[in-house]
């Protein structure tokens, strides 16, 4: 984490929350390295070339990512899938879909964003 409101956000989440999406993102940021970490919408993003790539956040009972409709329409069909709304997909604590899952859906963008 190299955004000092990022980890603000992260340091006040309560204990299982703040490891796991602490977790989440050191995943999905190592892979696109040269990425913006910032807050928008009020959540943790990573931007590239001007363009979000996803947004992250951890609520109460769940941890949400919001990579575009696009992605989650692409992903809604994948099997490790099973929570999501038109731009959203929602993981409980302790799921171990979480990180595999989001890091295709980075990879995803990645592409997208590329063209």
């Amino acid at each position: 984490m190299k955004n000092k409101e990022i980890i603000s956000y992260t340091e006040s989440l309560p204990g299982p929350a703040k490891t796991e999406f602490e977790n989440l993102w050191m995943a999905i940021s190592s892979l696109i390295p040269e990425a913006e970490e910032l807050i928008c919408y009020g959540l943790p993003t990573l931007r590239l070339r001007k363009k979000n790539v996803i947004h992250a956040g951890a609520w109460k009972n769940h941890i949400a990512l919001y990579p575009g409709a696009a992605a989650v329409k692409k992903f809604s069909d994948h099997p490790d899938c099973s929570d999501h709304s038109k731009g959203s997909i929602r993981f409980t604590y302790g799921s171990e879909k979480l990180i595999p899952l989001a890091l295709q859906l980075v990879e995803f963008r990645v592409r997208e964003i590329a063209g």
